[in-house]
This record gives structure tokens, C-alpha cells and sequence, in this order.
């Protein structure tokens, strides 16, 4: 089948429409009597047309060398005093002061499941190939995988849906109640990008309901596989990196380097950004936070562009920053450090920058590591 370059087929576009049906019935093979998901998911539409944004202000320094303390982050975060190579004993820090503590191994991506019941998923590497780990509050071990292709650890917005490939190339969602499901192969898969959806990937009846995984594929523009059972491509699109509870998908372009945001049909004009930076999260209101390139002694400038391309703030002198995440609609956490000196720091679109953990000199191993989205 012959995908117009400008628009998914009209089955995918159907699927995707299914999401955003809600019913007070939800069923699945084996499964019945859940609630389907209440909020919306938009369908997707790919950059036509963009105009390039590659415009910039001046960045505001960070001030002191040392910023002065903060509040406590307000997602989790997790944390390890004493780091070391391909090892770890992280705990996972919720908002409140509670904790998980993890098994032994690094962290690599992780998300917080289900925050009710302090369920933690992450995926790390290794030689052998990627380990899928599902931990509970307690520490204890309640799934694992292991000799994975790929590390691409993704979840839904509301973060009730994690989901990772498999060994076999399909891609895999665990739902809140530990049930674990499969969507249809899509060809060539090179990891998993992004998940839609909320609440549950499970079908309602009589229709919609569901949830949608991007799949990075090793040639070509990524792919679309729902689990109503239908796969597409999406024509300009690489991979795709973040999403929100709109429907908005962060991805990168298959134009060497640019990014942008897709949004539903009928939204305003997509802008596409063409720039030397590294898109990172997409925030609640359809704001960009991305890394710009290092530049000699590594340090990189944090950049939040708005939803039309154009640049809202930027912070340098920061030092080497490893991670970025979205904290809320005008903050962002930022794990970063000078030489053996590494702090987790709270960007403030309309403030200052502040510590929002105690500084830890851990040499060259991270202490700190954001949730994935």
C-alpha cells in the first residue's frame, strides 16, 4: 500500500480516532469489566510545510557557580550516593519523601508505573543485550526479561502504560494491574519511540479505547502499530521522542537535523526546527526542551523553544548536562556537573536557577537520573 507523504492511511487514522472514543466498558481477550480511558488522545498528522526555526536569545548565565538550594523536585527521581560502572544501588525517590530501592544494576531508562502503588519499570544495558525490570515498593522483583535488542523504555503520558520491544521485534505494554500485552510487529523495529494513550491499552466496546506505539524502524520512516491491530508508516518522521495527553508527539524528522512536534489535524501550523540541538521532552503545553551540541569543554546550553520554533529561554553555564525532564509547565530538572561535583538543578522559566538535591562528588559517574517519558 502507497502512503501519501502528507497524511497517515485511512486506517491509521481510523485507529488513532478510536482512542479517543470513550466507553464505561472495556474488553480484551480474557479481560472484561475495566473502565475504558477517559481522556482523549488526538490523532496524529506529519509536518507538511513547516517553516525552519533556527532563531535564539541571549542565554541568561546561571549566576554563582554554585546555585543556592531549592524546594525538592516534584517528580521522582532517583538517586545513588556511591555510582560506579555498569553498577548501581539506586532508590527511587517519589514526590513526598518515600522511596524505592532497587536491585542491584545501573538505572538506565525507568519510569514510575504506577505512582499509587509505587511501581518502578526500568531497562538498562549490557553485554549480553538489555534487561527489562519491574520492580515493586518494596524492592522486590516482579518481572524481568532479559537479552533485549534495544533500550527504549517508553510510557504513556499518564504513565499507566509502560511498554519496551521484545527479543521477538514486537512491542510489549505492561498495564497498571501487571498484565502484560502485545501489539502487532511492524517491520524492520529498531526500538520503541513513544506509547499513546491513557488509562490502559485494552480495547472498549463497542469500539475505542486503546493505545499506539512509534517504532523507530532500521530503514525508513518510523512506524505506527495500535492496539486495534493495524500498522502503518509515518512518512517524515525518524523517531519519535516524547509525547503528551494531547496526542502531541516530540520526534525527530527524517530531514538531517530537524525535529518538531505532530500535531492533530485542523491545529495550528507545525513548525519545524532546524538546529544544532538535541530534542529532549515535550512539556504540557507543546513547549520543546532541548540540549544544544557541546561545545569545547563540553558544557551544553539548555534550550526551551515555544510551539512556534521560536526560543522562550535558555540557560548556559550550567556545566556538562547529562539529562532534562519536564518537572511542570514552566520548570525543568536537569541533572548536570562539573568535573567530579554533580547537581540536580530546577530550571525556572521565570526564575532563577536552584538546587533542588545536595551537590555529590561522585568523579565521573552520575548520582542522579530522570524518569523517561
Amino acid at each position: 500500500m502507497t502512503v501519501p507523504r502528507t497524511s497517515l492511511s485511512p486506517l491509521a487514522r481510523l485507529a488513532l480516532g478510536l482512542l479517543t472514543t470513550c466507553s464505561t466498558a472495556a474488553t480484551a481477550v480474557g479481560v472484561s469489566g475495566l473502565t475504558a480511558a477517559p481522556r482523549p488522545v488526538a490523532p496524529l498528522a506529519v509536518p507538511v510545510a513547516e517553516t525552519v526555526a533556527t532563531s535564539d536569545t541571549p542565554a541568561p548565565q546561571a549566576g554563582r557557580t554554585t546555585p543556592p538550594r531549592g524546594a525538592a523536585p516534584r517528580i521522582a527521581y532517583a538517586v545513588d550516593p556511591r555510582p560506579t560502572f555498569g553498577d548501581g544501588h539506586f532508590r527511587v525517590v517519589l514526590p513526598g519523601g518515600d522511596t524505592v530501592a532497587m536491585p542491584r544494576g545501573p538505572m538506565g531508562a525507568w519510569t514510575v508505573q504506577d505512582a499509587a502503588a509505587r511501581t518502578v519499570v526500568r531497562e538498562y544495558q549490557t553485554e549480553a543485550g538489555a534487561v527489562l525490570q519491574v520492580v515493586g515498593p518494596d524492592g522486590t522483583l516482579l518481572h524481568e526479561e532479559s537479552g533485549l535488542p534495544w533500550v527504549g523504555l517508553s510510557a504513556t503520558p499518564d504513565a499507566a502504560v509502560a511498554g519496551w520491544q521484545t527479543a521477538s521485534g514486537r512491542i510489549r505494554v505492561r498495564e497498571a494491574d501487571g498484565a502484560l500485552l502485545s501489539l502487532p510487529r511492524t517491520p524492520r523495529p529498531a526500538g520503541l519511540g513513544t506509547l499513546l494513550g491513557s488509562d490502559t491499552c485494552r480495547e472498549a466496546a463497542p469500539e475505542g479505547g486503546g493505545c499506539a506505539a512509534i517504532v523507530t524502524a532500521r530503514r525508513g520512516p518510523a512506524r505506527i502499530t495500535t492496539s486495534h491491530g493495524i500498522v502503518d508508516r509515518l512518512p517524515g518522521v525518524g523517531r519519535a521522542l516524547d509525547a503528551d495527553a494531547r496526542g502531541r508527539v516530540l520526534a525527530v524528522l527524517t530531514r538531517p537535523g530537524c525535529y518538531g512536534v505532530l500535531t492533530s489535524p485542523g491545529a495550528a501550523p507545525l513548525r519545524r526546527v532546524c538546529a544544532a540541538e538535541e530534542p529532549v521532552a515535550l512539556g504540557t503545553r507543546g513547549r520543546v526542551a532541548a540540549l544544544a551540541d557541546p561545545v569545547a569543554d563540553g558544557h551544553r546550553t539548555v534550550v526551551v523553544r515555544g510551539g512556534d520554533g521560536a526560543v522562550v529561554r535558555s540557560w548556559r553555564g550550567l556545566g556538562v548536562v547529562t539529562e532534562v525532564a519536564w518537572e511542570d509547565a514552566t520548570h525543568l530538572l536537569a541533572v548536570a556537573h562539573r568535573g567530579a561535583r554533580w547537581d540536580l538543578l530546577r530550571l525556572d522559566l521565570d526564575g532563577p536557577v536552584v538546587r533542588a538535591a545536595p551537590t555529590r562528588r561522585t568523579g565521573e559517574f552520575t548520582p542522579y537520573r530522570l524518569p523517561t517519558t
